[in-house]
């Protein structure tokens, strides 16, 4: 029975011991890859496609874009 405090005691200390310390773990830092913008000029080719788009349109239907009045009497009949 006198073993019974020094082994509960050994029994305590080594479960805080192996339990691991205190100290924060250390983060790696954070990698941030940045990607360049590439040196194509691809960002003016779709604007300049639908601009010239609209305009084939609007010239094409320009002169279907009239209604048509009444048709003219005829002359004397």
């Amino acid at each position: 029975m006198k073993y019974i405090v020094p082994a509960a005691a050994i029994a305590l200390a080594a479960t805080q011991a192996t339990a691991g310390s205190l100290v924060a773990p250390e983060m790696e830092p954070m990698v941030e890859v940045v990607e360049e913008e590439s040196s194509s000029s691809s960002g003016w080719i779709l604007p300049l496609l639908a601009i010239g788009i609209i305009a084939a349109v609007a010239s094409s239907n320009s002169s279907s874009s009239t209604v048509p009045g009444p048709a003219p009497a005829s002359p004397g009949l």
